[in-house]
Parts: C-alpha cells; sequence; structure tokens
C-alpha cells in the first residue's frame, strides 16, 4: 500500500502531465471476471484523469482471465503486481519488498528470478523472504494467507524472534516495543562505528526518500505530545 499523502501527490503531478503535455499515460489494466470488468493496476491514474478532466479516450489493455474461482483472482492479482512494480514513481523501496514478500508468500511456485524481475528486489533478498516463510510455516502458528497479508518489516521481524530468543515473545500489544528495541540495537550497533547522523539519515532517504519526512512528522507529534504531558 502507498503511504497516503504520496499517493495524493502523485496523482496531482500526474493530471498535471496530463493537461501539460495532452497525452495519455501508460494502460490501465483491466480483467475479466464473467461479464464485468475490475481494473487492476491503474486506479491512481484514473483519479488523474477525473482529476484533470480528461476528455479524450483513457488507454486500457484489457486481459481475458480463462482461469476459475480462487485462481482466477489469484491470477488478476498477480497481474496487478506485475502491472504496478514496474519502477514507477510511486513505488519506493519499502514498496516494493512488501510487494516482493506478498507475492513470495502466496506464490512460493515462483523462482527467485520470477519474482526478482516482477519487483527490481534482488534474488538474494527473496531467497531470504523464502526462508522465512517456510520457518514461520513450520512452527503451525501461522498460515500463509496470514502471513501474506502482512509486512514484510513485521514477518522478519518474527523469523528474527525465532532466530534469536532472546528477543523475547511478545504479545501483540507489545509488538511496536519489541521493534523499538530490535532497531536500538541495530542503531547502537552502528554509532559505535562512529557513523555521522547525517550519513544514516542519508542512507534513509536512499531507501525510501519519503522516511525522512515520515520521520519529521514522527518527531513535530513526539514534541507535541510531551507539550501536552502526554
Amino acid at each position: 500500500m502507498l503511504w497516503e499523502g504520496r499517493s495524493r501527490e502523485h496523482v496531482k503531478e500526474m493530471a498535471r502531465v496530463l493537461k501539460t503535455t495532452g497525452s495519455p499515460l501508460d494502460p490501465i489494466h483491466v480483467v475479466s471476471f464473467g461479464p464485468k470488468w475490475f481494473i487492476v493496476d491503474g486506479h491512481h491514474r484514473l483519479d488523474a484523469y477525473r482529476l484533470a478532466k480528461w476528455k479524450k479516450l483513457v488507454p486500457a489493455k484489457a486481459i481475458l482471465l480463462r482461469s476459475h474461482m480462487e485462481q482466477r483472482i489469484r491470477d488478476a492479482e498477480l497481474i496487478g503486481i506485475q502491472a504496478n512494480v514496474k519502477d514507477k514513481l510511486p513505488m519506493s523501496s519499502i514498496d516494493k519488498l512488501d510487494t516482493a514478500w506478498r507475492i513470495t508468500a502466496q506464490y512460493p511456485e515462483l523462482s527467485k528470478e520470477a519474482v526478482s524481475s516482477q519487483t527490481t528486489v534482488s534474488t538474494s533478498t527473496v531467497a531470504t523472504m523464502r526462508k522465512a516463510r517456510k520457518a514461520l510455516l513450520n512452527t503451525g502458528k501461522y498460515s500463509a494467507d496470514d502471513l501474506a497479508e502482512r509486512t514484510w518489516s513485521s514477518v522478519r521481524f518474527d523469523w528474527q524472534r525465532l532466530l534469536d530468543p532472546s528477543l523475547g515473545d511478545d504479545e501483540p500489544d507489545n509488538y511496536n516495543e519489541a521493534q523499538i528495541r530490535l532497531f536500538a540495537r541495530a542503531i547502537t550497533d552502528v554509532m559505535r562505528r562512529g557513523v555521522d547522523a547525517r550519513n544514516i539519515l542519508e542512507a534513509l532517504y536512499r531507501i525510501d526518500p519519503t522516511m525522512i519526512v515520515q520521520i519529521e512528522e514522527a518527531l513535530e507529534q513526539r514534541k507535541l505530545s510531551a507539550e501536552m504531558g502526554i
């Protein structure tokens, strides 16, 4: 899922491009479900057309699905993922990691190379995701569907708890605190090497440019909470 602020800004940017160039955007992908057709990739583009009050035809790629029942749903979702994970503006590194994880969790039959080519996430990272999936499923505490609904960050944390029991067996209510402790360990390691804080910020920016904005918002919220005595 895209960060809400970035989604709105991206729609505005695409609408501006439409008005400036007068040329349509990449085709919207629609798939068939019986007599009905559904968009699987291009919702933001459609919003941009509406915002720009586009009067021309909207390009679309129609795909006729011949599978049935649940397999048809899976096929439609995979088509949407494949279309959306091209290196477009709205896809941050974190978005791509979460998408690669979702594909890995739901479509274990796909090769590492296939997942990598669809998401631009490295094959070594996909291999790590496969290890995490297998280990967590083997505990019997998780189902494949449950894992697919979660972010890669949260799944990786649970996997790390299996590898390092000292992290503790936190209940869901304490999940954020456990994540903070895990992240604090990593940051402590980095700081011991004398890494400049500016370099840490630059590294975060390269991972996901929106991360800095989110940190600034979190700092403002923390400051406000402190002033209110919360």
